[in-house]
């Protein structure tokens, strides 16, 4: 099995939003992803106006700062969002409340996955 890649994960992220839409209801929110490192790039998730993954740099209300493999620690689970901002692994900027949220969203992307195995 081949390691899980940033980009895959917001591939994965993408077709959840096409299959449960109601979570994306439920976040109703924008938020931007800087990822640093080699698998690094910028992700743009629109959870409000048009849902979906864009790989370019847009407004977002909320702003997500962090480096590739703590980005797949986090989605896998292995590395909770609050102490990943603790340890100043992950810089936030906007309002907190609405990142907490996407936890609903990768929840989704990853029960997609479990049921197309």
């Amino acid at each position: 099995m081949t390691a899980l890649t940033v980009q895959e994960i917001f591939r994965k992220v993408a077709l959840g939003i096409e299959q449960k839409p109601e979570k994306v209801r439920e976040v109703d929110s924008v938020f931007l992803f800087k990822i640093s490192g080699p698998q690094g790039g910028v992700f743009h998730l629109d959870l409000k106006n048009h849902p979906g993954v864009s790989f370019e740099e847009k407004p977002a209300e909320v702003v997500l700062e962090m480096r590739d493999k703590d980005f797949i620690k986090l989605y896998n689970g292995t590395l909770p969002g609050f102490k990943a901002v603790l340890c100043g692994k992950l810089k936030i900027r906007g309002e907190l409340a609405l990142a907490t949220r996407l936890s609903e969203v990768f929840f989704a992307a990853k029960s997609n996955e479990a049921e197309t195995k």
